[in-house]
């Protein structure tokens, strides 16, 4: 039996395919204003929103500030993502990031499978990495 020689998908077809369903920003309505969500991070970008989470996780001693985990992905995914201007103020970022559904928000506009592989990323470094034991709130 003669097999039918299988079409591969050419090039040009996938980057059509690819830029028809992932259009680079998207403008959504949230409460009162209007924001830019991007939908997708370049690589680079990628790679900077990964290390600032971990950045934003170290203890003084080296080991990861766990109870900092969550707050850091939020904010660099709010960071990465959204065009927005955040307060300078640490305790104004606390608030507006959990006081509100901003996180959802751009989560809900974003690449769903690239924010899960910037959490994937994150939590390999943290299981590899030593927990510290000191309290960092100072």
């Amino acid at each position: 039996m003669i097999m039918p020689e299988i079409k591969r998908l050419s090039l040009s077809n996938l980057k059509r395919i690819v830029g028809v369903t992932e259009k680079h920003n998207k403008v959504v309505r949230w409460h009162t204003d209007n924001i830019t969500i991007k939908r997708l991070l370049t690589v680079e970008e990628y790679l900077q929103t990964v290390r600032a989470i971990i950045r934003d996780c170290k203890a003084p001693d080296g080991g990861v500030a766990i109870e900092l985990l969550d707050f850091a992905i939020r904010l660099n995914v709010i960071i990465s993502y959204a065009y927005i201007e955040l307060p300078k103020q640490l305790e104004e970022i606390y608030y507006i990031i959990y006081a509100s559904d901003l996180y959802e928000t751009v989560c809900e506009h974003a690449n769903t499978a690239q924010i899960e592989s910037i959490v994937k990323s994150v939590m390999l470094y943290v299981d590899r990495a030593e927990p510290t034991g000191e309290y960092v709130g100072g």
